[in-house]
């Protein structure tokens, strides 16, 4: 029951490539014949696999919309070995990637209908997925009545945080910096600073949200979900938060990084493509939270 959603959270974008690949041999071959008969029926084949393409990809709207997600417990197996544990990241990951989700298809929606799909659609569809890995991190558990008990460990963010991506984060939080100084002193550079500003922004609240879960209280757990609560909040952390404010404010540097041009020419033009390169290679490689490699793994014997 489980093979469906799966294909369509992991395979969707494969499937409508394939159709995409199918649709062209017909096409070609009826178009060269000139026959009216034959140009009918290539319409009839083009207006068939452009609706199963539209039904693959309103199933799998479908399925994230419903909060679907059949990886979440395998990619669980993975990361711990005892049933609790996996129930407390199995309800992590999958409230954390249907955050994502919804978040980068509204922004895609409101480049369609919000802006009359005028500018970069690959903007607001990453800034959405950012944007919603943060909302993600602001859902808690509700506290159960009676007495409480809390673990007087001290936590920080450098304790979850790997030292590569918090130096990311430092780059790129000097890039926004650059970029609102220099549009402020070069010339014609001035519609660069909204850019720099909103860079900047994105980076302070993906930091605060580290602290925030970093610090968040937590009741005294057993050995077994005190090492999975960890393991979430890193995952939070770091895939959930630094990454995704890393790609996205690199993505809004590279825009403001084009309004330089006039005064550094090919040079601002090659730090915007650069920026953007990285940003999408980013994006790609936290896909998901970037945990779906784990999939094609044989499980753990003990979680097997």
């Amino acid at each position: 029951m489980k093979r469906l959603p799966r294909w369509l959270t992991r395979h969707n974008g494969l499937g409508l490539i394939a159709l995409g690949a199918a649709a062209t041999t017909p096409v070609v071959l009826l178009a060269r014949s000139g026959s009216n008969t034959s140009r009918s029926a290539a319409e009839l084949v083009v207006l068939l696999l452009v609706a199963l393409a539209v039904a693959v990809l309103l199933a799998r709207i479908g399925v994230m919309l419903a909060g679907i997600d059949p990886d979440a417990e395998r990619i669980a197996q993975h990361l711990a070995v005892a049933p609790d544990q996996q129930r407390l990241l199995t309800r992590w990951l999958g409230r954390t990637r249907w955050a994502r989700n919804m978040a980068g298809l509204a922004g895609i929606t409101w480049w369609i209908f919000g802006t009359s799909a005028h500018g970069d659609l690959l903007l607001y569809g990453v800034g959405g997925v950012a944007v919603g890995s943060m909302a993600a991190q602001l859902h808690h558990v509700r506290r159960p009545m009676g007495p409480r008990t809390a673990s007087l460990a001290r936590r920080s963010v450098e304790q979850y945080l790997p030292a590569p991506w918090r130096r990311r984060m430092l780059v790129v939080t000097g890039l926004g910096l650059v970029t609102i100084a220099g549009s402020m002193t070069v010339n014609h550079a001035g519609d660069a600073l909204g850019w720099g500003i909103a860079a900047l922004a994105i980076m302070t609240g993906a930091h605060i949200m580290q602290r925030r879960v970093a610090g968040r209280a937590r009741p005294a757990l057993a050995t077994g979900l005190t090492s999975a609560d960890d393991l979430a909040r890193s995952l939070a952390i770091g895939r959930g938060l630094a990454q995704p404010a890393t790609y996205f404010g690199l993505a809004l540097i590279a825009h403001g990084a084009v309004h330089f041009e006039d005064s550094l020419g090919v040079v601002a033009t090659a730090l915007s493509a650069a920026a953007w390169l990285y940003a999408l290679s980013s994006w790609w490689q936290n896909r998901r939270l970037g945990l779906d490699s784990l999939l094609d793994q044989p499980l753990p014997a003990a979680a097997a």
